[in-house]
């Protein structure tokens, strides 16, 4: 089977969640046999990767161009920044069904000018509800604006899925807000770096969040578990992610249990997982699926999260959730005093069968026929 695969960014290294689940959905995909045909946009400093072409049958790649009058384009900018003739060339010159990367890649669905072919969008949340939460949670006046903006076009622009053949969903919450479109919906959940549940048991020392923190919206959520939890805390704490911002810093030198890792690579973030005794986690909004509470479950002991992080992913049952302070207090001083068991490691490799890489790929196999 062969299929055109575009994608939003180049997916390799993957280093970050779209394009984690972008690059071990190519690189499934390939081991069952599929040839991939991929066409990718190139920008933020991402080059053309010979690891990444090995696992495609052909690999495409087209600028995205970031011009600031595409502000005022009707298109949600995510789109028109991504709009290219070339790509719809490119994708004409074969008969292969068409998946398409977010909402971010949907310009030739748009267009209509792939006419009867088999097309399949990957939604990685609903980017709207998204975008509203990054206008709440944003400080800065002008990218305020520029999200407030969006969403309007973004909602408008989201009819766009009634010309697809099918919708690749990556939470149940997201499959059952895509059903209203009439056409079929599948659960895909994220690809992983992960073939089997591997995790140390007894105790580990500290507690850590995991997050990027140069996303306006998880430096709100780490704020807030500073400001209300941690400084409660009589527990060493680590803050591992990317771009720490200057409030979080100047925050953090204020409470003497917490230490902060700067851009960790992905041997220092595994290392950090597999040894921490609980992976602290927390989300303003039940958007999409979070990568890095596969990633806790997968290698880590204890999680700890809140309501939104593990609502509509089929994973609450292996994580210990509490909303309000008391509640994770509790939870983290209770948990920081029990081992992790054989019978906890069990529950997890039964439950995670269900999250495999290849499970996900048949699913998109099907969709696609």
């Amino acid at each position: 089977m062969d299929i055109n695969l575009v994608a939003f960014n180049i997916p390799y290294p993957p280093n970050y969640g779209g394009v984690i689940d972008v690059y071990y959905k190519i690189k499934t995909l390939s081991e069952l046999g599929v040839s991939v045909h991929l066409h990718c946009f190139e920008y933020g400093g991402r080059g053309r990767s010979a690891e990444l072409e090995r696992f495609c049958a052909s690999a495409h790649y087209y600028p995205r161009r970031l011009s600031p009058l595409y502000y005022l384009s009707s298109l949600p900018f995510i789109v028109r920044s991504r709009a290219n003739s070339q790509l719809i060339v490119n994708l004409r010159k074969n008969p292969y069904p068409v998946l398409l990367e977010g909402l971010h890649c949907t310009f030739p669905l748009y267009t209509g000018e792939l006419g009867d072919r088999k097309i399949v969008v990957r939604t990685h949340n609903v980017e709207h509800h998204y975008y509203r939460g990054l206008a709440h949670t944003e400080r800065n006046v002008f990218k305020k604006r520029f999200f407030s903006t969006e969403v309007d076009k973004l909602a408008k622009y989201e009819s766009v899925m009634w010309k697809a053949s099918a919708i690749a969903a990556i939470s149940e919450n997201d499959r059952h807000y895509f059903s209203r479109y009439g056409i079929p919906v599948e659960l895909v959940t994220p690809f992983h770096p992960f073939r089997e549940v591997q995790i140390d048991g007894g105790k580990g020392s500290y507690i850590l969040i995991q997050t990027d923190l140069s996303v306006a919206e998880n430096v709100s959520s780490v704020q807030w578990l500073l400001s209300t939890i941690v400084n409660r805390l009589p527990h060493r704490v680590i803050i591992a992610g990317k771009n720490p911002s200057n409030k979080i810093l100047k925050f953090s030198k204020n409470l003497p249990n917490v230490s902060i890792v700067a851009n960790p690579d992905l041997a220092q973030m595994d290392n950090l997982i597999a040894n921490a005794h609980i992976n602290l986690m927390h989300s303003l909004y039940p958007q999409g699926f979070k990568l890095k509470l596969l990633y806790s479950l997968y290698r880590g002991r204890f999680c700890i999260c809140n309501s939104p992080m593990v609502q509509g992913t089929g994973l609450e049952v292996l994580c210990r959730v509490a909303d309000g302070p008391e509640g994770f207090i509790e939870l983290i001083n209770q948990t920081m005093k029990e081992p992790f068991e054989a019978k906890e490691l069990e529950i997890r490799k039964r439950i995670l069968q269900n999250y495999s890489n290849e499970q996900q790929a048949r699913k998109l196999i099907r969709l696609m026929r």
